[in-house]
C-alpha cells in the first residue's frame, strides 16, 4: 500500500554529472541529519507534509532518514495519471551541475528499472545513497525526447568538498602549466647557453690562431729590423770605406800633381 504522502515532493540536497565510476571523490564531511538538511534547503512555501517525506515515522522512511544517504538535487511530484515528475530543480545541485533536466521532465527509470507505479518512498529507496556515488535516471522530455542522466549523489557539505577539490585541482593544473612553462623555458635557455658557448669556444679557437699569426708576424717583423739594420751597418760600412779610398784616391792625386809639376 503506497505511503499517504505518495503525491508530496520529494527533495535532495545536490548531484553532478558522473565523471566515471560511482566511488566519491574523498570522503565527505560528517552529515547533519538528512531531515534537517531538507528543511534548510526547501523552497519557500513548502508544506512541512512535503518536507517530511524525508523524515516519515514510517519505518521504510526512518531508514531513509539516515544522514549518510544523499540524493540529486530535485524535487518529485506524481501528476493525476501517477505519473512521476521533476517539479524543481535545487540550484548547486547535481541535476543543475548536469544541466539536462528540466522542471517538467517525466521520470520513468531509475538505473534502468522501470518506475512507473512506485510509491514515493520506492523512489526514494532508489534514488538516494551515499553521497559520491552514482545513480542513472531515464527521462522523458516535453519535446518526445528520452534522455539518459547520470547523476552523483551528494549533500551540500559533499559539493562543497568536492567544489574546493576541484578548485584545488584546477590551481594545480595551472601550477603545472606554469611549472612546464618554466621548465621549457630553461630547457630553452640552456639550449641557448650551449649554442652560445659552442660559439665562444670558436671564437677562442679563431682568437688562438690569429695569436699564433700574430707571433709569427712579430717575429717576422723582428727579424725584418734585424736584417735592416744589419744592412744599414753594412751599408755605412762600405760609405765609410769608399769615403776613405776616395780620400786616399784625392791624396794620390795630389802627389802626382806635385810630382808633375817638379818635372816641369
Amino acid at each position: 500500500m503506497e505511503d499517504a504522502n505518495d503525491n508530496a515532493q520529494l527533495g535532495s540536497l545536490a548531484g553532478f554529472p558522473a565523471t566515471g565510476g560511482g566511488a566519491p571523490l574523498a570522503s565527505p564531511p560528517p552529515q547533519s541529519s538528512m531531515g534537517d538538511m531538507f528543511k534548510s534547503w526547501a523552497p519557500a512555501g513548502m508544506s512541512s507534509d512535503a518536507i517530511n517525506t524525508m523524515s516519515s515515522k514510517a519505518p521504510q522512511a526512518q531508514m531513509l532518514d539516515d544522514p549518510a544517504l544523499c540524493g540529486v538535487g530535485m524535487y518529485f511530484e506524481k501528476n493525476e495519471t501517477g505519473r512521476i515528475g521533476v517539479k524543481e530543480i535545487t540550484p548547486r545541485g547535481s541535476a543543475a551541475r548536469e544541466g539536462t533536466l528540466e522542471t517538467g521532465d517525466a521520470i520513468t527509470h531509475v538505473d534502468g528499472i522501470s518506475c512507473t507505479g512506485w510509491p514515493m518512498t520506492q523512489l526514494k529507496s532508489a534514488i538516494l545513497g551515499a553521497a559520491g556515488t552514482n545513480v542513472k535516471v531515464t527521462a522523458h522530455k516535453a519535446s518526445g525526447r528520452i534522455v539518459d542522466v547520470a547523476l552523483i549523489r551528494g549533500n551540500p557539505e559533499y559539493w562543497q568538498f568536492y567544489d574546493m577539490n576541484q578548485r584545488l585541482k584546477k590551481d594545480l593544473t595551472l601550477r603545472d602549466k606554469e611549472i612546464e612553462a618554466l621548465k621549457k623555458k630553461l630547457r630553452d635557455t640552456e639550449a641557448s647557453i650551449s649554442r652560445d658557448k659552442s660559439d665562444i669556444e670558436g671564437m677562442n679557437g679563431q682568437l688562438a690562431s690569429l695569436e699564433r699569426l700574430n707571433n709569427q708576424l712579430q717575429m717576422d717583423m723582428e727579424r725584418e729590423v734585424d736584417l735592416r739594420r744589419r744592412s744599414e751597418n753594412m751599408v755605412n760600412g762600405l760609405n765609410a770605406e769608399k769615403k776613405h779610398l776616395e780620400d786616399q784616391i784625392e791624396s794620390l792625386l795630389k802627389k802626382v800633381s806635385e810630382v808633375t809639376l817638379s818635372f816641369k
